[in-house]
């Protein structure tokens, strides 16, 4: 239909050949990549089909297929479990830089998200009590805060498999997740964790914090139902594990 009028509104006329928008409107908004002629007489037909006895139309016909075959695979939340305790055997240290670009198979709204955000860059800033490192954004200043209980911390990194190595602090002063590609805890959650007295009210904080790194691990860099999903069953098969260590003499 390159020579027909409806040429003039083929949607990179309108918004150029930016491959991040193409996946938008082909693999989210389901948009027909080719319009065919009998696609363009199909849509017609159903315009005349939708047309009240008033002349007035019951529906728009936007060119969109909501429910056409292309949708993506259905989130396997076991597989996803499984990846997110085979990455986290293996994770190296953190080390300051940039984060990784890699996009996966992430869907065209996440590439959007993570593109419009853009990269963080790491700076190690310092260290909490035991050695654990500190990282910031570059160029920013965490503010100073009580160091945890470095045991109980090391006690839920042994329950999530991790060692006291893989996992350090971030602070980034945007407020947004730090832990979206690497294994980090955020020091500004330090002094919520200090208001709880109780516990074990602090170590189910910390286990949730860590089920969260980890199920990016799982899940990818974007958030959504699906880091939701692997979060709440990360932190399901971690608490008795957490809680059974904690009822047995000599832990406090």
């Amino acid at each position: 239909l390159m020579q027909e009028p409806c040429a003039a509104w083929a949607l990179r006329q309108q918004y150029g050949s930016v491959e991040s928008l193409k996946n938008l409107f082909t693999r989210v908004l389901r948009v027909r990549p080719v319009l065919s002629r009998a696609d363009l007489e199909r849509a017609m037909q159903r315009q005349l089909e939708t047309r009240a006895p008033d002349g007035n139309m019951r529906s728009v016909e936007e060119g969109l297929d909501l429910c056409g075959s292309c949708a993506g695979p259905g989130f396997d939340v076991d597989e996803a479990i499984a990846v997110a305790w085979q990455l986290a055997q293996s994770l190296p240290p953190p080390i300051a830089g940039p984060e990784e670009e890699d996009e996966g198979d992430c869907s065209a709204a996440a590439l959007m998200q993570m593109q419009s955000r853009g990269a963080r860059v790491w700076r190690q800033v310092g260290e909490l009590g035991g050695g654990m490192p500190v990282f910031a954004v570059d160029g920013s200043h965490p503010p100073s805060v009580q160091c945890p209980d470095m045991r109980q911390l090391h006690h839920l990194f042994s329950v999530f498999g991790l060692t006291p190595a893989q996992v350090a602090f971030a602070y980034d002063p945007s407020g947004r997740c730090v832990c979206e590609r690497r294994l980090f805890l955020d020091l500004a959650r330090i002094p919520r964790a200090a208001r709880l007295r109780n516990p074990g009210a602090v170590a189910t904080f910390w286990a949730a914090e860590l089920a969260h790194a980890l199920a990016h691990l799982g899940a990818g860099p974007t958030h959504g139902e699906h880091l939701h999903q692997l979060q709440s069953e990360l932190l399901s098969q971690a608490l008795p594990l957490v809680f059974g260590a904690m009822g047995r003499p000599g832990r406090a």
